[in-house]
């Protein structure tokens, strides 16, 4: 589930899922050092790799930020490891980030559904300051 979904749902989901956890298993802890936010924004996403150079650019939606990285949701699987993600939703001026872009390492990309993929990596430049 996308972490840019309605309250309402948001709190649905946590009520269902504290009924079905089982006592016997325990919580896993965070293993991220740094708190992750959620940064719901559409971004232009473009391939950094060798080769790559043309590539048209892909829509994407961030799902969270962290000082270090940044995840998001695609629709399609990505053959790319090194990108730039450039903001494309005025919403990003608002909050004073209009014309960012971050540049990312992929780290890793799960399958959810038939067009729906999460993605993320670890920020290796970016014109604005992310903390």
């Amino acid at each position: 589930m996308s972490v840019c979904a309605t309250d309402a749902a948001t709190r649905e989901v946590a009520a269902w899922s504290d009924l079905l956890e089982s006592p016997a298993k325990p919580r896993q802890t965070e293993r991220r050092a740094r708190r992750r936010v959620p940064f719901c924004y559409r971004f232009r996403l473009t391939p950094l790799d060798g080769g790559a150079e043309g590539a048209p650019a892909i829509l994407v939606t961030g799902r969270d930020l962290s000082p270090r990285g940044f995840g998001f949701e695609h629709t399609a699987p990505l053959p790319f490891r090194r990108v730039r993600l450039t903001g494309d939703d005025p919403r990003l001026g608002e909050i004073s980030l209009s014309g960012v872009t971050i540049d990312l390492v992929l780290r890793w990309c799960r399958f959810l559904s038939p067009g729906v993929y999460h993605s993320g990596g670890r920020i290796t430049q970016s014109n604005f300051r992310l903390e």
